[in-house]
């Protein structure tokens, strides 16, 4: 034990504080987690900490040697005057003794095996500081950001210059979880990039792989079978969930989501991995392996990622049961700008009452979300589509050559007004809406589809929950 009394009193009392906040940091953190054993665990640790600030006001001695050392902190020990002065009284014991100066330092002489200990990282020496979680995970942090290194270089080398950025970028997105790690804060491992390694042997099991997905209910029925249909529905669902899990990683990337992307790899991979060994297991006619179902419920952010911010897709799919088979068209009218409202036409579809247009539209940077103007003609107004069936006029000069002047003899079949209000929360609006006539409906429908990358005022977050099989190991 160490005489605080001794010690730099500027320097100690600090030193307490700041090793408590980060402990009470780190407790937050596991609570928030749901973590309970870890959370009593750092309790403890803050409890052992607040005891020795009242020791040290009280003017009594503390355990030094017996506080706990967070990650990236120095061992707490004498301030650098005291250490100067001890090893200057350790080369000249004989004069310190007739020195009224140095008497203070002579009841150091017990302390005096830890002088050569002023590096902060030699207070990393004994086998629990090295062993730790925390050092352990900065351990496998800072070769993880090697290897991604590594790979960004002899990517450069090959010549191929965007595979040596993805590389590099994903090396510096390591660096702030490796300080947090330093600092004692949690790190979710789940969110760090695979190794090339791990990437290629991910993308090479899936060269052959011919993805079909199936539903649940296709792979439940019947698992208390034979062992071949028992490998066959565990097969079939591990594929199904090595799809959905490389589905939703190329989503999150488009979405800009790093972590996300790196955490169903990650899984996409382990299920990889589940698949290869059911199928050695199969060849070497061993009993199926145990396994079992669990219920997962996820959240999915809904993006059509293939537009920009700024554009709208209208799709003019199909007709539904017109009123007669006629020669048809549809005339779609946007509401936004204000000024200027963008038409487009369809093909003709002839002899049909029930035509395939299979017609998009594509109106770029149309969309300003910041605009009030924008967000009031979502909330109020209406994608107007009008139902045109061709006719002929008397004269074979005019006729046909000006849908839509005046010496048209083309009817209106019905017209159809789509709200764009539900686009404020959902990114794509796929419906089949009646043709009217004012307030009358002249019978049919007509199927349309309306896309934005993301809704006008909210993201579009989607809770799925499926049943996800798990290899008991």
């Amino acid at each position: 034990k160490v005489d605080p009394a001794k010690c730099g009193p500027e320097n100690i009392e600090g030193a307490l504080k700041e090793r408590l906040e980060v402990y009470r940091r780190t407790k937050v953190a596991a609570e928030d987690e749901g973590n309970t054993s870890k959370a009593r665990r750092y309790g403890r640790i803050c409890k052992q900490f607040e005891d020795a600030i009242k020791l040290y006001t009280q003017g009594k001695v503390i355990p030094l040697d017996e506080l706990p050392v967070p990650p990236g902190f120095p061992p707490l020990s004498l301030n650098s005057q005291n250490d100067a002065i001890t090893a200057q009284s350790a080369s000249e014991p004989e004069t310190s003794d007739n020195n009224t100066v140095k008497k203070p330092v002579q009841p150091q002489a017990p302390v005096q095996p830890k002088a050569p200990v002023p590096p902060p990282r030699t207070g990393l020496k004994p086998n629990q500081r090295i062993t730790s979680r925390a050092e352990k995970q900065m351990l496998q942090l800072q070769l993880r950001q090697r290897e991604l290194k590594q790979a960004a270089l002899n990517a450069k080398k090959d010549g191929d210059m965007d595979l040596a950025r993805d590389y590099l970028r994903q090396a510096k997105g390591i660096q702030p979880l490796i300080e947090a790690s330093k600092a004692g804060l949690p790190v979710d491992m789940t969110s760090i990039p695979l190794s090339p390694l791990e990437k290629v042997e991910l993308s090479t099991s899936q060269k052959d792989e011919n993805f079909i997905l199936v539903s649940s209910e296709d792979f439940l029925e019947g698992l208390n079978g034979t062992d071949d249909k028992i490998y066959e529905n565990l097969e079939t669902q591990l594929i199904k969930q090595i799809k959905w899990c490389l589905s939703t990683r190329d989503h999150s990337k488009a979405l800009g989501d790093v972590p996300g992307y790196n955490r169903w790899e990650r899984l996409a991979l382990s299920y990889t991995r589940d698949l290869d060994m059911l199928r050695v297991r199969k060849r070497d006619s061993l009993p199926p392996p145990q396994h079992h179902y669990e219920t997962k419920t996820y959240q999915i952010v809904q993006s059509c990622t293939d537009l920009n911010d700024s554009d709208i897709e209208i799709s003019i799919i199909r007709g539904i049961n017109y009123s007669r088979e006629a020669d048809t068209y549809v005339m779609c009218e946007f509401p936004f700008p204000l000024d200027n409202h963008p038409i487009e036409r369809t093909s003709t579809i002839k002899d049909s009452a029930n035509p395939e247009y299979q017609a998009v539209f594509l109106l770029n940077s149309i969309i300003n979300r910041t605009s009030r103007q924008c967000q009031r003609a979502f909330k109020r107004h209406a994608l107007k589509c009008e139902v045109w069936a061709k006719g002929c006029s008397l004269n074979p000069i005019l006729c046909c050559t000006h849908p839509r002047g005046f010496f048209r003899s083309d009817s209106l079949l019905g017209t159809v007004m789509i709200k764009l209000q539900p686009l404020e929360s959902q990114c794509t609006l796929h419906d089949s809406f009646p043709l009217m006539d004012g307030r009358k409906a002249t019978g049919g429908k007509l199927e349309l589809k309306i896309r934005l990358r993301n809704p006008i005022l909210f993201k579009q977050i989607e809770n799925i929950t499926d049943k996800w099989l798990t290899i008991d190991q």
